[in-house]
């Protein structure tokens, strides 16, 4: 009688067969060392470069490779069945996210069912992934597919169910396209913070490669997804290093110039020159310019990683390099350096307060020093300038002396293992040494070093000569901030366009707290897509044209230091509405001053925002009527009141007459209702007189406001409701002042009203009064 196998044998069989067939010395495990069946991680590196880290062990949140390390491994076989999928999906001709998407869901369900018999139950799987989204299901299902493949199982593995995409249709499509565009309020804040972050003022820059330079970046990678329609993360973070590029021609009498940059090809394109629109041109010259000088010293560093032998001439240029370094360090530029004495030609060591390194007594040219040390003791320390360190010289391996070599980072005994020095003073290393053990260590972070990659297909560069070349300091974000690994945080370290994803992202996104327009004072309701750019430029040169207010904001050719205060204002003065930025203007004619206060200030504002507005009963409609109409209602007798796009002139003595006479008929009103004799016993009838209560204190507050001797004659006056606040907006010298509402307590005055009516007024039946009044109101 045949012997019938069980599914654990015959995936017991499939993984023996896969063990002897298939070799995996070409996987790293999480140690470094080669990989075998019994690791926890498989790094696997790509031919173009790309690195990526499997996981087969048991952890919750986020994972990294030094989390790993301490993790328990997942049961077998379903970590030898997961191996085997990361083998196969390694060898597929698809993008790296993809693979490691496919390998991230795949563990997720192998670690929520935690045994063979709870995966193959479909109510299980289907339990394990309930909470998960659609997307992390698809792929899900392209593991059971793999595994119905392997024809290892008794029955197929039937897919997960998940939600499909509706279709959408009318307004829903109108909707989704509305999100996809940017709002150019927050483009506009973006470009008052590159004026602040990249100055106009050249002398002003601050591109040391020991200073923070996250929000340039960030400004830069923006302006240029503004100019040109491009995939911001996988195109622009590969570019070269390079100038903005005219090229000029006579077309019919008239010259024509057009800008351009040298862009890589993607998806299949060739390299190609990629056109900046004129109008942001000026502002992509600037960023450019500063982050050429700021990324200066790394494409020089990654010139040394790539081959220390080199002469000094090949590595920088001596205008590249302070004068009072290069004069210090009198380097002959026909051989060779090291690290340390290159670092300092670099300015990498610009946040020690003493430049100099301790050294072992037998250094030459090193100076005997007494230093204070525990309990009072005196120790003789040897040290010697920085600019003066030779390849010989010999350090101690203590935290102190490390710290100083890596740019006063601080360091573990981690991250000394991690470079394969011994930790401790006793043990001394020399500078070649050192070097050398760091050099190994970048490029096992990066397998093709100098060759980078973004994580996408193509999107690979050059470190020696790429644009974006900034080191972990420049990028880090802030003492707590990951940097991606050991001593990645160092100004000797390179940071992988990999990084500039989650750089972008989070620090455009507005569920981040910490993001760039946060941190500068805008509103926490600001935030941007890396795509949005795209979509933003895509429609606004196929609809009008780029906005003007934009092109100039960014262009510089307004001066933007009255636009925004920022600077100087905390909490609820900081403007969250960026409605409010406004440019200068030419001073009024006579004529103009004749005109009635509402057109002067309906016309400031359209001279001012470039947008159209209308003249209503009581002000300014802000909304372009022409493209939405009206669908703001209420029942005051003048209907615009308390709409968001509704603005008030102040000393608009005919608008403020009427508003006064709307605010008698209220009044009036509240009366009749708190007399009538259903008031107390009507929960319908009190909700109404307390939200008319409310909008008459409103209305009240507005006329006074109006009507203010301490207000301009002129000044935009906007109710923003949802804050308790009136904004008042001076066209003349573009700041903005916040009045707080004083509202009265309604629900006092109710409850004074229905004591004072319920000693001698008749009970009426609440649900039936609420009929009725139902009835009398249709």
């Amino acid at each position: 009688m045949p012997k019938i196998n069980t599914v654990l044998q015959n995936i017991e069989e499939l993984i023996a067969d896969t063990k002897a067939k298939h070799s995996i010395s070409h996987m790293k495990d999480e140690n470094g060392g080669v990989a075998t069946w019994e690791s926890k991680v498989w790094r696997f590196t790509d031919n173009r470069y790309n690195t990526f880290n499997f996981y087969f062990c048991k952890v919750k949140g986020n994972i990294s490779l030094l989390r790993a390390k301490t993790c328990e491994p997942l049961k077998s076989p379903l970590r030898e069945v997961l191996m085997l999928y990361a083998l196969d999906v390694s060898r597929m001709a698809l993008a790296p996210d993809t693979i490691k998407q496919r390998v991230r869901a795949a563990r997720h369900l192998v670690q929520a069912c935690g045994s063979l018999d709870t995966m193959l139950c479909q109510q299980k799987r289907e339990d394990a992934m309930r909470a998960e989204p659609d997307q992390k299901v698809k792929t899900v299902n392209i593991f059971l597919a793999w595994l119905n493949n392997k024809e290892c199982l008794h029955k197929p593995l039937s897919p997960l169910p998940y939600v499909n995409t509706k279709h959408l249709i009318g307004e829903e499509i109108i909707e989704r396209r509305r999100k996809r565009m940017p709002k150019e309020r927050v483009l506009m804040a973006l470009g008052a913070i590159r004026h602040k972050v990249i100055p106009w003022d050249r002398k002003a820059w601050d591109v040391a490669p020991t200073s923070s330079q996250r929000d340039a970046f960030i400004c830069t990678m923006t302006s240029l997804g503004l100019s040109a329609p491009n995939r911001m993360i996988a195109e622009q973070s590969v570019l070269n290093a390079q100038q903005l590029k005219t090229h000029t021609e006579n077309k019919q009498g008239r010259l024509q110039t057009v800008h351009y940059l040298d862009w890589k090809g993607s998806k299949g394109f060739k390299d190609s020159a990629n056109h900046i629109l004129a109008g942001m041109a000026d502002s992509v010259r600037l960023c450019l310019e500063y982050t050429l000088a700021a990324t200066q010293p790394m494409r020089s560093l990654a010139r040394f990683y790539t081959d220390p032998t080199l002469p000094l001439k090949k590595i920088l240029k001596k205008d590249d390099v302070d004068v009072e370094r290069w004069e210090q360090v009198n380097p002959d530029i026909n051989k060779s350096t090291n690290l340390v004495k290159l670092g300092y030609l670099l300015g990498l060591y610009e946040n020690l307060e003493t430049p100099e390194l301790m050294v072992v007594e037998c250094v030459n040219g090193s100076t005997k020093r007494s230093t204070g040390g525990q309990y009072g003791n005196t120790h003789i320390r040897y040290f010697k300038p920085l600019w003066a360190i030779e390849i010989d010289d010999i350090v101690s391996c203590s935290e102190g002396s490390l710290e100083r070599v890596f740019g006063s980072i601080s360091l573990t005994r981690v991250a000394f293992n991690a470079i394969g020095i011994p930790y401790g003073a006793k043990h001394r290393v020399t500078i070649k040494e050192l070097q050398s053990k760091w050099i190994t260590h970048l490029k096992r972070q990066f397998p093709g070093f100098p060759k980078l990659s973004t994580g996408h297909a193509n999107g690979q560069c050059d470190m020696r000569t790429m644009l974006f070349a900034f080191n972990g300091h420049q990028l880090a974000s802030g003492q707590a901030g990951r940097a991606g690994y050991t001593i990645g945080r160092s100004p000797f370290a390179p940071v992988s366009p990999a990084s500039f994803r989650n750089i972008v992202r989070f620090g455009l996104n507005a569920n981040n707290k910490k993001n760039i327009l946060i941190r500068h004072g805008f509103c926490e309701s600001f935030g941007l897509t890396s795509h949005q750019c795209r979509h933003w430029l895509n429609t606004t040169a196929l609809e009008n044209g780029v906005s003007r207010q934009i092109v100039n904001l960014w262009s510089g050719r307004e001066n933007p230091s009255q636009l925004l205060h920022y600077d100087h204002e905390i909490g609820a003065d900081k403007v969250c509405r960026i409605g409010n930025i406004r440019f200068n203007e030419s001073p009024e004619t006579v004529e103009q001053a004749k005109k009635g206060i509402r057109i002067v200030g309906l016309e400031a504002y359209e001279k001012l925002t470039g947008q159209a507005a209308t003249k209503t009963s009581s002000g300014v409609c802000t909304q372009n009527l022409s493209v939405k109409p009206c669908t703001f209602l209420n029942d005051f007798t003048v209907h615009c009141l308390f709409c968001p796009s509704s603005c008030h002139i102040a000393h608009d003595e005919k608008a403020a007459a009427f508003l006064k006479d709307d605010l008698e008929v209220q009044q009036r009103r509240l009366l009749q209702v708190s007399d009538s004799p259903k008031f107390s016993h009507s929960t319908g009838i009190q909700g109404w007189f307390r939200r008319h209560s409310t909008l008459a204190a409103i209305l009240k507050q507005l006329i006074d406001l109006m009507t203010s001797k301490d207000i301009p004659e002129g000044a935009f006056i906007r109710l923003l409701a949802d804050r308790n606040e009136f904004r008042v907006t001076n066209l003349k010298t573009k700041s903005v002042e916040i009045r707080k509402l004083s509202l009265p307590d309604i629900d006092k005055q109710i409850k004074e009203l229905i004591d004072k009516q319920r000693q001698d007024e008749p009970k009426f039946d609440d649900v039936t009064s609420q009929l009725l009044e139902i009835i009398n109101d249709g």
